[in-house]
């Protein structure tokens, strides 16, 4: 598998791309990702709060993950600001930060740019990302315009399967 060389050619393509870029990949302001624990440990030690399905008002993150624009505690108080959601599935990764409102704590919305982007820091879901390997399939992000372009996705398939 040719993962180094796709990861190559991502990198090369997003220092192309993304300065340019108008898309929500990380400023979004309703955004969710899939992480595991190391991931979820920068955010944690950064003073984001990790709250557990089990904690939430009843379906309120799984209503959020449809099209509602809050998550809600069990008090039914929604969540003032970014926090790290722990779901405990078996089949799934443990952990999935929700940005709800208004940032990633991580991203510079002045000056539209990640803070940890160019350090060792950053998660790796945020260095793989729109582009996602699983279970050796390629996933890409239908939010990412140039990378979800036929051509792009076709180099990246011939690039992984070396």
């Amino acid at each position: 598998m040719g993962l180094k060389e796709l990861r190559n050619w991502q990198q090369e393509r997003a220092n192309e791309y993304c300065p340019k870029c108008t898309s929500t990949c990380c400023n979004a302001q309703k955004f969710d990702i899939s992480m595991d624990v190391g991931d979820a440990e920068l955010f944690l030690q950064n003073g984001i709060p990790l709250i557990y399905c089990r904690d939430l008002a009843h379906l309120s993150f799984n209503m959020w993950l449809g099209g509602r624009q809050q998550i809600f505690d069990k008090s039914d108080k929604p969540l003032d600001g970014p926090a790290i959601i722990r779901r405990e599935h078996p089949f799934e990764r443990d952990f999935l930060y929700a940005f709800n409102p208004p940032y990633c704590p991580f991203y510079d919305n002045k000056r539209n740019l990640c803070k940890v982007h160019e350090t060792p820091r950053r998660p790796q879901v945020c260095k793989d990302y729109p582009i996602f390997v699983r279970n050796e399939t390629l996933t890409f992000m239908e939010n990412c315009p140039p990378f979800y372009a036929y051509e792009n996705r076709k180099i990246a398939f011939q690039l992984f399967k070396k």
